[in-house]
Formats: structure tokens, sequence, C-alpha cells
């Protein structure tokens, strides 16, 4: 279905969007002027564009979690401005002779395109919100071959959704999902409402562990659309 904006006269929408209707849309432009590594943050990304300067060599910028960024993209109402399906466009300005390698941060996954920015360039990315579950960290047990992680503690419903990364200081494989979630205990019918074992999409787990710390992440895709010079 093809929406249309509303616009507002005298402080009333009456009338839908037409041509020569111009959308105060409210991007910021983000300014990164260190000559290191850096972390393009969720206020950068929400603004919609950064201004990359400063650096005398080749360096690797590294995007925020993705829950920082949907966060910061959700604003005051998180759980009713993000919701699966929804996308943002992020633009990128290298203004120097020195070509930006990207990096995604936890959370992140890499759609289609080219993501790194070549010297005094410009790259524009598309951006797809797969899963919005707020990031946690709970301790499970493992076994090592098995698709399937136990929490240490049920967990309310909800928390871990189908979908989200999984990710682990050693033992999980990058790139693995959650595939399902299983409520109650076989044995003795308790928690029926909670989770309290953990399907994951792949036989992950590399090694046993009673007591593994492991995160469970929301899913942001970036896909690199088309670039440009300065």
């Amino acid at each position: 279905m093809l929406a249309r904006g509303m616009v507002q006269q005298g402080g009333i929408p009456s009338r839908g969007a037409g041509p020569g209707d111009i959308l105060a849309s409210g991007e910021v432009i983000g300014l990164m002027t260190a000559d290191a590594n850096s972390t393009i943050t969720a206020a950068i990304i929400a603004g919609g564009m950064v201004r990359r300067s400063g650096q005398s060599a080749g360096r690797t910028d590294t995007t925020d979690t993705a829950d920082a960024v949907l966060v910061g993209l959700g604003g005051n109402d998180y759980s009713a401005n993000i919701l699966p399906g929804t996308v943002f466009k992020f633009i990128y300005q290298n203004t120097v002779a020195q070509v930006i390698t990207w990096a995604h941060g936890r959370g992140w996954v890499a759609g289609l395109g080219v993501l790194d920015v070549a010297a005094s360039a410009v790259r524009e990315y598309f951006c797809k919100v797969l899963n919005t579950s707020r990031e946690v960290v709970r301790t499970c047990a493992t076994t090592i071959a098995t698709p399937d992680v136990v929490l240490a503690e049920p967990q309310p419903a909800g928390t871990i959704t189908p979908g989200m990364l999984v990710s682990a200081a050693a033992g999980i494989t990058a790139g693995t999902r959650v595939a399902g979630v299983h409520y109650g205990s076989t044995a003795n019918r308790d928690n029926t409402d909670k989770i309290v074992r953990i399907t994951l999409d792949q036989n992950a787990i590399t090694a046993s562990d009673p007591a593994k710390s492991i995160t469970f992440s929301p899913v942001i895709e970036i896909n690199g659309i088309r670039a440009s010079t300065l």
C-alpha cells in the first residue's frame, strides 16, 4: 500500500502531502574527527549522517551496538516506534583521502553491497531492523556439539525471542541466531510461563560449560546501496 503523509495547515492535519510539499525530516550531521579507529555512535546513526575527517591513514570505524542504535532511533517510545521491518538510511561522508574500513558492532549483520568507504567518497546505507528484543546477557549451561542451551534462571516470556543474535567470549559460532525458545520444565511441569531452554539455529557450541555467559542481541541488517564522490 502506498502511504502518504498529512500536511498541517494552522496546526490541523488537513490534506495529504502532494507535489511541492517538502518533508521536514530533521537529519543531523554528526562529526567524527579523531585520527584513530572510532565508534559510530548511536546518536550519530540516529541523526542520519556522519562527516568523517582528521584521519592521517586508513582507519576502521565500528557501529555502536544494535541495541544502542534502536534505543537512539526509538526516542522516548522505543517499543512503539521501532518494530521488526522498520527501515532507515544512513549516509557516511569520508572527507579525507584515506580508506575507511566499515565494521559493525554487536547485533549487526551484513546484507548486500559494499560497506567500506573509499577515499574522499560518500556511501549510503540501507538498514533494516530484523529483531527488536532488548539485549540481555544470561548465564546458560551448554553442551558441546548441540544447538541447545539451558538457562540458569528461567526468564519471562519475550526476554529472548527467535531471530536474536547469539554471542559469547568463546564457544559460539559467529552469526548464530535463536531458532526457538522452550517454556517450562518437562520433568516437573514448573515454570510453565517462563523460558527455560533455547535452541540455536546451528550446532554452535564448541565446548561444554555449565555456566557460560551468553549475550542475546536484537538485529539490524546493513546494506551498501550506492557511493559517490564528494
